[in-house]
């Protein structure tokens, strides 16, 4: 039998075997996750990091990308430091 878990990775897993090319947006990525029961603890997650820029996009009104430089990248200085949502260093 399998956990709710279980299922939505294995329905992530097989959309993705179906076409390993395809992008997910951030809304498909959360509707694999989205009706599973909460959990307490520490549980690592790319999907709370998909949440949280959903959430500063409707709570700015802005891209995530405008408001990480706006709030964090300028004001530090940090000029090595590049955000691209779709491409990802190797």
């Amino acid at each position: 039998m399998k956990t709710g878990d279980e299922h939505e990775e294995s329905a992530f897993l097989a959309d993705y075997a179906a076409d390993p090319f395809v992008r997910f947006s951030k809304e498909r990525l959360v509707g694999y996750v989205a009706d599973l029961p909460a959990t307490s603890g520490y549980g690592y997650s790319n999907t709370n990091y998909i949440l949280a820029e959903m959430i500063i996009e409707r709570v700015t009104g802005d891209s995530y990308r405008d408001e990480l430089y706006e709030r964090i990248v300028e004001p530090l200085g940090l000029s090595d430091l590049d955000y691209r949502p779709h491409l990802y260093p190797a």
